[in-house]
């Protein structure tokens, strides 16, 4: 196949993309209208921790309900960008003799994010379906010929998707020059977790590790799915993204040793707990999932006061551990 016949391929399903995940959202809306409003605001929270068997009402942070989650990012991504393509259309068809400065600001940033958009659904797809992710490739895709002005396309992409799926974009092939999406979590077919083709759940499984990290290092089952709801994730329906949810999280993270899923000391009834398991604490430390919750809502992690300190500490401890470990051998 032609490169210009395969670019009019994945352009063609990128459109398919659009409309699929524009009808996804708009069911998601729908149903969030019918059965629970977007996100449970703090004193939901707070009247629901006040009940909690496990957790006081002062080791829940407020501020976890205002980061926006990657999940529900991922819906906005791959369905608000039709908007900007039209929007960009129409001013194509206004008169080229404009002076207005910001007429002219407004679409030169359009443009750019329409590259950006394209960039990103044209990786995606080579990803999601495990082909090489060439530059020649992509910049013919995208229609750009300036190294410059690749260059910052290419990074504000790796940006976008770094906070999207928790992966980021490497070279790959310094001959060929390919590009390949490295998880930050060394996570199954390079976040996949199953073997096949589909998108990273990556940054899916940082996000539970911020949660579970910020509601004290443990959070009720209860207290999980309540948050997860808020990002359209429910158990037992499945996921355009993640598949069935709690498969993913009660079964796969826990066998692959990211969660630890166990039943509360002493409760009755029982319930049960999620705590960031061996492989997590091996992989990545709560400054790093710390940093990646405040990126995702443009934040200074130092906002967070508490938890700030608290990955300052982990930082400290697994310094001097890695130190004795050293000494002793």
């Amino acid at each position: 196949m032609s490169l210009e016949k395969n670019n009019l391929h994945i352009q063609e399903e990128h459109q398919e993309t659009l409309q699929t995940s524009s009808e996804h959202k708009e069911a998601q809306t729908s149903e969030a209208t019918e059965e629970e409003t977007p996100c449970p605001s703090s004193e939901d929270l707070q009247e629901g921790l006040e009940n909690s068997s496990v957790l006081g009402s002062s080791d829940i942070p407020e501020e976890l309900c205002t980061i926006p989650s990657p999940t529900r990012s991922v819906a906005d991504f791959l369905s608000n960008r039709a908007s900007k393509r039209r929007k960009s259309q129409q001013y194509d068809e206004q008169p080229s003799t404009s002076t207005d400065t910001d007429y002219t600001e407004t679409y030169d940033t359009d443009f750019s994010d329409d590259r950006v958009d394209l960039m990103e659904h044209f990786i995606l797809y080579k990803f999601e379906r495990q082909l090489p992710i060439c530059k020649e490739e992509l910049m013919s895709f995208v229609g750009v010929i300036d190294e410059d002005e690749f260059a910052e396309i290419l990074k504000t992409t790796s940006q976008n998707m770094e906070f999207l799926f928790g992966v980021t974009i490497q070279e790959a092939n310094r001959d060929n020059i390919q590009y390949e999406l490295v998880s930050k979590l060394k996570l199954p077919n390079n976040g996949r977790i199953y073997a096949g083709n589909g998108l990273p759940k990556t940054g899916f499984v940082m996000t539970i590790l911020g949660v579970i990290f910020m509601m004290g290092n443990h959070a009720t089952e209860e207290e999980l799915w309540k948050f997860l709801r808020t990002m359209h994730v429910r158990p037992g329906r499945k996921h355009y993204v993640f598949g069935e949810p709690h498969k993913l999280v009660t079964e796969d993270l826990v066998r692959l040793q990211y969660l630890e899923y166990r039943q509360v000391p002493n409760s009755d009834p029982p319930c049960y707990e999620f705590l960031w398991g061996p492989r997590a604490y091996e992989e990545i430390n709560k400054m790093e999932v710390l940093e990646f919750l405040a990126k995702v809502s443009n934040d200074d992690p130092r906002k967070f006061s508490t938890h700030y300190e608290e990955a300052l500490k982990d930082i400290e401890e697994r310094a001097k551990a890695n130190k004795k470990s050293q000494t002793q051998e």
